[in-house]
């Protein structure tokens, strides 16, 4: 049914301009003056033109009219699914130059290349610009991947786009570097207003979302927490949906960050969202105290801080934490067995019973200091608290899930010394804020080596967020200042 409707509209616009070529030839043979002649073939040119932006013109109308639209986002969209073939030859999913230009002088041997080169531009884009190319033929013509269906709405448009026929995937047009290209070109092509593209796969299909603005160019202020079980809110990702974190989804954190690119204020956001809550504890280690020191105000045990050193050296004391943390797991583990269960699930945590969160602070330092600390003090092997703390974190990291240990492991660079392969599977949830190292990116992150550039140019506050079923996402952390995180956990509630 859409083809005939197709066939037919080609049909009508095609009879509009035979009739209108006719009536103008039989008026010119009529009249004897080769100026209006002239003018009455200028008038007719003119005409064929002008009904194509007019043709536009009602296609936005009924757009706006549809969908309740602004009519500017009316306008790109439909100037965007128009031009589907143009942008996606611009994007690099077309044919070559070169392609193009050995296929035509296949085609006519009495081309020379520079006439070739002269016309090539013109004959491509100017008769499809100009409405006598059709768009299904254009996409042929273009050797594009094609367009097959859009929508639109007030914040987002949505294409289904089918791989090309010259060997391009689905994956291929969906990739980071692809994507950045179409946002390019879409920008480009629907004026000052920005844009985010991100993609996803469907099977021989890939799914365009366009945001008629993007969400991460702002700062949002954290959501007050409440103290239900419900999950924390930590930001905002580029498809405008919330970022959220629960702690009792049964995985580990990973979290890497340089100096001032807002990994401390995203985990003020987190750990102040579970403050208030009964059913989980925040334990671990903080070796400044900015982070957990304020928990540890608020009656929270199991807190590894300067200021909980005393006489003992502050490596010494964290292991010791640790160590309790570790035991408290080992306790869980048996009980489990001694119940016929293989996990606690997110009913059987309470007051009684909470789910720890051990946060590590800065592990990377962590580690590299105990090492210190032991030459310093001249401990022996078996003394020596830096492969015992290892030790503590590989335990936490790969046995804690099932008994309601949530690690959450921070760092500015979670380099292989600082993180195993096999510690780095068990991290679900892995955020990068900004870093200026290629490699860190693809310690935590697939395609690592295509979001490096990405993540290079964060602002603060922005980051790369990766976890089971969300795939790789850009986000804006929510801001919390420190005044307000100290507030929440001081008090317990909401401030």
């Amino acid at each position: 049914m859409i083809s005939l409707r197709r066939v037919a509209r080609w049909i009508a616009w095609a009879a509009r301009g035979l009739v209108a070529a006719v009536v103008t030839g039989i008026i010119v043979g009529l009249v004897d003056s080769s100026a209006l002649s002239l003018l009455l073939w200028v008038l007719w040119v003119i005409g064929a033109f002008a009904a194509l932006p007019m043709r536009t013109v009602v296609h936005i109308l009924y757009v706006k009219l549809l969908t309740g639209v602004p009519w500017h986002v009316a306008s790109a969209a439909v100037r965007i699914s128009t031009l589907w073939p143009y942008i996606a030859w611009r994007s690099g999913h077309g044919q070559s130059e070169d392609e193009v230009r050995r296929a035509r002088l296949e085609r006519n041997p009495n081309l020379t290349e520079d006439d070739d080169d002269a016309w090539t531009g013109l004959v491509r884009y100017g008769l499809f610009l100009a409405g006598l190319v059709r768009a299904e033929r254009a996409e042929r013509y273009f050797d594009t991947p094609r367009l097959v269906a859009w929508s639109v709405t007030t914040t987002s448009m949505t294409l289904r786009i089918r791989r090309g026929k010259a060997g391009t995937t689905a994956e291929d047009v969906g990739s980071v570097d692809s994507v950045q290209k179409f946002a390019q070109t879409f920008k480009e092509l629907t004026g000052a207003w920005s844009l985010i593209l991100r993609s996803e796969v469907d099977g021989p299909h890939t799914i365009f979302r366009l945001l008629w603005s993007d969400p991460l160019s702002g700062s949002r202020s954290s959501r007050e927490p409440t103290g239900d079980r419900s999950p924390v809110q930590i930001g905002l990702d580029e498809r405008g949906e919330d970022v959220m974190w629960d702690p009792f989804d049964a995985t580990h954190t990973a979290v890497q960050g340089m100096t001032r690119s807002g990994k401390s204020i995203q985990e003020y956001t987190r750990l102040s969202g579970i403050a208030a809550r009964e059913d989980v504890e925040v334990c671990g280690l903080d070796p400044t105290g900015v982070l957990l020191g304020p928990f540890v105000s608020a009656g929270n045990r199991r807190i590894g801080v300067p200021g909980n050193a005393g006489d003992s050296p502050i490596y010494r004391h964290f292991l010791d934490v640790l160590t309790g943390i570790v035991s408290e797991m080992d306790r869980r583990t048996l009980q489990l067995a001694a119940d016929g269960k293989d996990k606690l699930d997110a009913g059987d945590f309470s007051s009684e019973l909470p789910c720890l969160v051990t946060v590590l602070e800065e592990w990377p330092g962590i580690s590299r200091a105990a090492v210190s600390e032991d030459a310093a003090e001249n401990r022996k092997a078996a003394e020596r608290v830096g492969p015992k703390i290892e030790a503590a974190v590989g335990r936490l990291v790969a046995e804690g899930a099932k008994s309601g240990i949530r690690v959450i492991l921070l760092g500015q660079r979670l380099s292989s010394k600082a993180l195993d392969t096999d510690s780095r599977s068990n991290f679900g949830v892995r955020h990068t804020l900004r870093v200026d190292n290629a490699d860190a990116v693809s310690m935590l992150h697939d395609n690592g080596t295509e979001w490096a550039p990405i993540v290079a140019a964060f602002e603060p506050g922005q980051g790369l967020i990766e976890r089971p079923g969300f795939g790789q996402r850009r986000y804006r952390a929510d801001y919390t200042s420190y005044e307000t995180y100290l507030e929440r956990v001081k008090h317990r509630v909401a401030a």
